[in-house]
């Protein structure tokens, strides 16, 4: 008799999401509210009479402007406070749903190079008979899957770090312009290798105070989110440039672009754009570049025209100060 396998799959009904039912109990009780209201006046004889001295003599007693007055006041702290808290259920709500999508992509971001390390090492332990070339190969996989473990356990702890507290570095002289030009003679033909093409634009000459391994840390992150959103044979372009006492980095591809009603949200932690086909990644990466950047005293800037039109990312770091 064959196994039977049971699945269950949670459904997501736009009827679970809270911020519609809190909307729906505003206008609710809004409407219960003005309908009580026009009932009252229309029954009450006494409310009548008063309604009609008001539009007789255009002002009613004092007492009465000001039970007038609170009631209207009330009315609209409840309103308010009935915004206020709506707003704040569909922040909760939505950053839930992100940080369910962010434990699931980081499950598969991390357990992937895991069972790629726990096979070969499988195939090291029952092949006695393999040759040094291939026991080489297999040790040079997993310690590429060890590095990738790495990278994605940093950036968790990164983001943690500048979520919880903030993100202190010690800044000190950068030649930015060498770090740049290293930067892309290590990484060019890696690129290449992975279908793009990596263009060294215009590099000026200009020392930033910043942080070595927070500065490849960000040219890592922008490089490897342009190769991740580009398509295949496009050019991704690297330059730097000195603008109004500032040094502005900049990477620039040719890949999907971004919409402008997203533009705003990139920079958030667990962001990962829309559409149905999402390159893989854990959320974090321009999140991390922001934090990175605004301790060493700097900004980012994100500009893109659109769906696929490419996408622009500039960080801006203040010189270094002559004399400093």
């Amino acid at each position: 008799m064959p196994h039977s396998q049971g699945r269950y799959r949670a459904s997501h009904s736009r009827l679970l999401n809270p911020v519609v039912w809190i909307s729906l109990a505003q206008v609710t009780w809004v409407v219960v509210l003005i309908g009580w209201i026009i009932y009252v006046v229309d029954r009450n004889e006494r409310l009548a009479e008063l309604a009609a001295a008001v539009r007789a003599q255009g002002f009613g007693t004092t007492a009465e402007w000001s039970s007038l007055t609170w009631g209207v006041v009330l009315l609209v702290v409840l309103f308010v406070a009935m915004v206020f808290i709506t707003v704040g259920v569909a922040r909760a709500w939505s950053e839930n749903r992100a940080i369910h999508r962010f434990v699931s992509t980081v499950s598969h971001e991390l357990r992937t190079p895991l069972a790629s390390i726990r096979l070969y090492l499988e195939t090291l332990q029952a092949h006695d008979d393999l040759s040094a070339e291939e026991r080489q190969e297999f040790i040079a996989t997993m310690l590429s899957d060890v590095e990738r473990l790495s990278e994605s356990i940093d950036a968790i702890l990164t983001a943690s770090r500048i979520e919880r507290r903030g993100l202190a570095l010690e800044l000190s002289p950068v030649d930015l312009g060498a770090l740049v030009r290293d930067y892309y003679n290590e990484r060019a033909i890696g690129i290449s290798l992975r279908g793009r093409s990596l263009t060294l634009g215009s590099v000026d000459s200009v020392v930033v105070d910043g942080n070595i391994e927070a500065l490849r840390s960000v040219l890592n992150n922008l490089v490897d989110n342009a190769v991740r959103y580009s398509e295949p044979d496009s050019a991704i372009t690297l330059s730097l440039q000195v603008e109004r006492g500032l040094a502005r980095l900049e990477v620039v591809d040719q890949g999907r672009g971004i919409a402008k009603r997203e533009l705003k949200h990139v920079l958030k932690m667990f962001y990962r754009g829309g559409g149905k086909q999402v390159p893989k990644g854990t959320g974090l990466g321009l999140y991390i570049v922001k934090g990175l950047v605004a301790a060493m005293n700097g900004k980012i800037v994100i500009r893109s025209e659109g769906p696929g039109r490419g996408t622009a990312v500039s960080i801006q770091l203040p010189m270094q100060k002559e004399g400093s």
